[in-house]
């Protein structure tokens, strides 16, 4: 019993492993990014607790229903959910910017070989 990579000729085998690579960089490469972004991302939800300081923004922080109580868990929720939206924000900005990088690097070295070897 012949495989059919064993009938085709070494070329065949290489552009085919050059074609895996690209699906691997863009593809595989890329999803692999997004879900470690998912966690990380995740895991400062979990912490931080934005979305859920945003529901009970206009509840009393500890109970206190005084005037002054619900002005001080107004102003320390809000600074709860800007700090969380901020760091949430920056987690987003390094990723994306590592996205890219990852996307642009082997087109990058590809052109600098080109151009390099082309007099």
């Amino acid at each position: 019993m012949v495989f059919s990579h064993q009938r085709q000729g070494w070329w065949w085998r290489a552009a085919d492993n050059i074609r895996h690579f690209w699906v691997w960089l863009i593809y595989d490469g890329t999803i692999a990014i997004y879900h470690s972004w998912q966690a990380i991302a995740g895991s400062f939800e979990s912490q931080l607790a934005v979305v859920i300081t945003a529901k009970n923004i206009t509840k009393p922080l500890y109970q206190d229903y005084t005037r002054e109580g619900r002005l001080i868990g107004l102003i320390i929720r809000l600074g709860r959910i800007l700090v969380g939206i901020v760091i949430q924000l920056l987690i987003a900005i390094i990723y994306l910017t590592f996205a890219i990088v990852w996307l642009a690097l082997p087109f990058f070295l590809v052109w600098q070989l080109v151009r390099n070897l082309v007099p």
